[in-house]
């Protein structure tokens, strides 16, 4: 942080690419390694809120301010209203939340790779308490698209914090991620 004068912040250049210009055998492997240090932090010591009765919340506000543009859905829920989307996540929403302090946004973009080999993880307004499925349906989505099956089996091994994927959770987080900005999580004030 260079500086902090409400209510922006500016942060250093640290020189660092992001993870997309690595190589795909070290994508998976970096990004799970990450988040699994993310993921073991207390979350008795985060004071932010990312469980679904909030994010739900900030989800509704989202359509009702207009926030929510369903041409920039993923491919497989184009032709879906953002209302036909709430509704669906109210219907199916988990009946328990595994939680873990998450990102709440992380994709290849947000984590750096500098040259120590330490990764650096970037675009945190949406961190908070949430269930760990929130950062697995984005690094899921992401790895698959863009570097494959192999890269996905590379980010469970190294991320190792979960015996097997329930993909009905990956749906549903996915789901909610088309109904979530960046703005909205400023917004909250977080």
């Amino acid at each position: 942080m260079v500086a902090f004068e409400d209510p922006a912040l500016v942060l250093a250049d640290v020189g660092a690419p992001s993870l997309e210009a690595a190589a795909p055998a070290d994508v998976g492997a970096v990004l799970g390694r990450t988040l699994r240090m993310l993921h073991e932090l207390p979350i008795a010591e985060c004071p932010f809120d990312g469980r679904l009765p909030a994010v739900l919340e900030r989800a509704g506000a989202n359509i009702r301010d207009g926030l929510v543009d369903p041409d920039d859905f993923d491919p497989d829920h184009l032709g879906l209203t953002p209302e036909a989307i709430y509704e669906r996540l109210l219907v199916t929403r988990p009946r328990v939340e595994d939680l873990v302090v998450a990102h709440g946004d992380y994709t290849l973009s947000n984590v750096l790779l500098p040259a120590s080999g330490e990764a650096v993880v970037i675009d945190v307004p949406a961190l908070g308490v949430a269930d760990r499925y929130r950062d697995l349906a984005i690094v899921h989505r992401d790895l698959s698209e863009d570097h494959g099956p192999a890269a996905w089996e590379g980010f469970l091994s190294a991320y190792g914090l979960v015996d097997h994927i329930e993909e009905e959770r990956l749906y549903y987080y996915r789901l909610l991620d088309e109904l979530l900005t960046q703005d909205s999580d400023h917004a909250s004030g977080r």
